[in-house]
Parts: C-alpha cells; structure tokens; sequence
C-alpha cells in the first residue's frame, strides 16, 4: 500500500528507504512534482498518472531535477512509451560502492513447454526506418551500445558481449555467438556511395587527430583467439562462397598506406615451413623434390601472380 507525506501530499509513496527516508519510486496526481530538499532519492522515479509520463530526479537530493525519462508522449518527437534509465545526455549515477553485479535491463526467457509450442523466441526486438521521401542527413542504428572508460582504472570493457552457449546432447541446426545479415531485397538496384557490407569495423580516433601510444600485447582491427582447451575446431576463418554468380576476391586489400607484410606467423610450426640456408630449400633441406600440382592465383594492383604448391616425395 502507497505511503503518504504531508508536505507532498498529492505523491503517493512506493519505495522509501528505511534508513535515510529518501523516496525511491512513486506516483503523482499533480503536473508538477514538487522539488522540496531532502525527501527525494537521486535517481528516484515519480510518475504522473495524468500523463503517463515518468520523471527522473537527475539533479541531487537536495535539489531535485526532475527530467521526463519515459511513457506516455514526447512532445517534441511524437514517440510514445518506452522507458529510459537516465538519458542520452544525463546518466543514472550508481551509489557509492554498489557491491555487487549492478544490471540496468534484465530479459530473461526460458522456454520448456516442449517441441512445437513456440515458433521463434526474440528476447528483444529493436527495429527502425525511414521511408518516403527520406531524410539524408539522418543516420538509423537500431542499437547503438556505448561503453567508455576515463582515467580510472577498469578490468575489462566491452561495447557488446554476446554469449552463445550449448549444454548438453541436444541437436541444432546452426550456432553462432553473434550473427548478422545484409539483406538485398530481389532486384532491387540502389546506389551506396561509400560501402555496403555485412560487417564493418572501424578503428579510428574521434577528432581526427593521431592517437597517443597504446601498449598491448595485441592491438588489432579484428581478433580471433582459439583457447588452449578447444579441440576439434576446423577453421579460425572459414570464407563460404555460395553464390553461383561468383564472388570477385576472397580478400581484398586497399588504402593509401600499405601494410608492412601481408601474413605474419611468430616460428615455423603445422603448416609454414622455411630453409634457413641456400636458395633451394627442398634440395638444401633433404625435403625431396616438389611435384607441382596447382597454384593459387593472386592479385597484386593490376598484374596476376601465381603461388605454386605441390607434393613433396
């Protein structure tokens, strides 16, 4: 049962602190939601049943700010619903030293109804677009996770995480920890002047200027890392072509600076082999004589070069 205070007496009380009195979460019958000192928790929630509309104190509780975080109708863009923990420009400060795992959304779904009562299950769905004329100084992402960490010291960070995980004997048709699709709708024609891909992964400094020295054992645009107790896996990459029109390159390499080597391996282990002395590494080596069977056809500004391989006997 809500809870009252004679100094608010039009704010019906749903959490309050115990120890501090600070309210946490209410509703209010009133427009405006007062901003009397020392009775608001920061961050505290107060709704206003008129509008639907939640308000969030973002200033402190002393002096109460309260911003309009969710539900009900944005004047300004239309949008309906939704709810927001602190804003784009406002964040949700934590307590000090809030001990444990802190979540800001938790969705967690178990389906055990068994074989053919559910068709697909979406933990969340998130989808934006524009149409009709357009707009061609608008953007669309359908997420946009940010993560930054300042001049404090953090262990990890990650902007997502997925995780996919497989328990027992059970079959399934296919598994990825992350997987995305370019759909090109039937043919359709259209112009994309700088890229279209599946994927893209920008390395990059916000202002434009050269980044300072970052020291790390690895500092890469993409990296795969295999762990000592995985077995049985088949590629770390596996390019699958499938498309009977053809696919151009298998790689393709560009920009106006190019790299220093096109493959680096630390040792010569599995399959890179090299003759530490003369010109003939099988003959020098007592490797035996290489039988040419093919070659691998590379490409190389505009000339064509091949790479033989062979048997060694």
């Amino acid at each position: 049962m809500a809870k009252s205070n004679p100094n608010i007496p039009y704010i019906d009380i749903e959490e309050q602190d115990p120890v501090t009195g600070y309210i946490s979460q209410g509703t209010s019958e009133n427009a405006t939601i007062p901003t009397t000192a020392g009775l608001f928790a920061l961050g505290c929630l107060i709704q206003d049943t008129t509008t639907g509309i939640w308000y969030q104190n973002t200033g402190t509780v002393a002096v109460p700010v309260w911003t309009a975080v969710g539900a009900g109708k944005n004047a300004t863009t239309g949008i309906s619903g939704g709810f927001n923990i602190g804003t784009v420009s406002t964040a949700q400060v934590l307590n000090t030293n809030p001990g444990a795992t802190v979540v800001g959304q938790a969705i967690n779904i178990l389906h055990s109804a068994g074989a053919g009562n559910c068709d697909d299950l979406v933990g969340q769905y998130v989808k934006v677009a524009i149409s009709g004329a357009g707009d061609s100084g608008t953007t669309l992402a359908a997420s946009a996770p940010r993560v930054s960490v300042s001049a404090t010291v953090a262990k990890e960070a990650y902007a997502s995480q997925p995780w996919a995980t497989h328990t027992g004997t059970g079959t399934v048709t296919a598994m990825s920890a992350l997987s995305a699709a370019l759909r090109i709708n039937d043919a359709e024609a259209f112009t994309a002047t700088n890229s279209i891909n599946a994927g893209h992964f920008h390395v990059l400094t916000p202002g434009g200027a050269a980044n300072g020295t970052v020291t790390s054992n690895n500092f890469d645009g993409v990296m795969i890392e295999v762990y000592p107790n995985v077995t049985g896996l088949r590629s770390a990459l596996n390019v699958a072509n499938e498309t009977s029109a053809g696919v151009t390159d298998v790689f393709h390499v560009s920009g106006a600076t190019y790299f220093t080597n096109l493959f680096e391996f630390d040792a010569a282990a599995g399959c890179v082999g090299y003759s530490n002395s003369g010109n003939d590494g099988f003959v020098s080596n007592n490797k035996g004589t290489l039988t040419l069977v093919g070659f691998a056809k590379i490409k190389v500004g505009a000339n064509t070069y091949y790479m033989p391989y062979g048997t060694v006997a």
